[in-house]
């Protein structure tokens, strides 16, 4: 996923030294960083190859510099400058006096970056291993019970063994017990006929009700959105199915949208994206 941004980097090889204005970031599996440069300097920077080890990255961000372990970066005519991680090394970027992020493939430019950590801090997630976030896998309703949950009861709640309340959610299932905990707090029935598509990736639409339930679990009565205006999003007409609990969420600051003027409800949602709305939904 490419998120724009307007973050100026400074890149110090062996014998050289330039500055440059990015206009986005792609953050890579492997933890490798593209930065898509702004027009302009692509007329001043000749496209270049360069191995090196001593590659240092200066985020302005954070106010440091850090030496990392990179084994090549490049830039090509376009004005994309690709950092290649070093695989043979197990701490390419362990310089102590650096801030380095808790994940390896969330830098401090990512968009998210700020959500992220905050989630993190809070105990909600642990990443999807011990050095990465995956910030731009889906999020699938199993997952989605987790968040929630922690979200409403706080990193330490463990919640009560599953008793088998779902067909396709057996109790020895991962979540289980995460799953039949979002259902008794009434925030989700499942996916219908008895079941609950635990592996089924979480569509934008289907987040709103179960974002706004989480947020209104104490309310006095049973949440129910205001009927919808169908002037919001463009995307959004007053007779989708969702509209309701698409335009609360952006009365409630929790969504500002996919873009200037649309929600794009049937996209999937991102552990980044995720990561967003709970932090703002939940004041973390």
């Amino acid at each position: 996923m490419v998120q724009a941004n307007t973050q100026t980097i400074t890149i110090v090889d062996t014998d050289r030294s330039f500055e440059i204005q990015v206009e986005s970031t792609e953050m890579l599996a492997d933890g490798s960083l593209k930065l898509n440069v702004a027009p302009h300097y692509t007329e001043m920077i000749n496209p270049v190859a360069r191995n090196t080890a001593n590659l240092m990255l200066s985020d302005n961000t954070l106010g440091a510099n850090t030496g990392c372990n990179w084994n090549a970066w490049s830039m090509d005519s376009q004005g994309h400058i690709t950092l290649t991680i070093d695989a043979n090394d197990p701490d390419p970027c362990g310089d102590p006096n650096y801030n380095w992020p808790t994940f390896r493939d969330v830098y401090s430019f990512h968009w998210a970056y700020s959500s992220i950590q905050a989630l993190t801090n809070a105990g909600i997630s642990s990443g999807c291993d011990t050095t990465h976030f995956c910030p731009d896998q889906p999020v699938t309703r199993a997952q989605m019970a987790v968040f929630l949950e922690k979200s409403i009861n706080g990193s330490n709640f463990i919640p009560e063994p599953a008793t088998g309340m779902f067909s396709d959610v057996p109790t020895d299932y991962w979540a289980a017990d995460w799953i039949e905990r979002l259902a008794l707090d009434e925030i989700s029935s499942g996916c219908g006929a008895g079941a609950y598509c635990p592996e089924t990736e979480v569509s934008r639409a289907h987040m709103a009700p179960l974002i706004l339930r989480s947020v209104h679990l104490t309310d006095n009565n049973p949440y129910t959105p205001p009927a919808a205006t169908g002037t919001l999003f463009d995307d959004i007409p007053a007779n989708h199915w969702a509209a309701d609990w698409i335009e609360a969420l952006s009365n409630e600051n929790i969504t500002l949208g996919c873009d200037a003027n649309n929600y794009c409800p049937d996209d999937n949602v991102s552990r980044a994206q995720m990561a967003a709305f709970l932090t703002r939904a939940f004041q973390l």
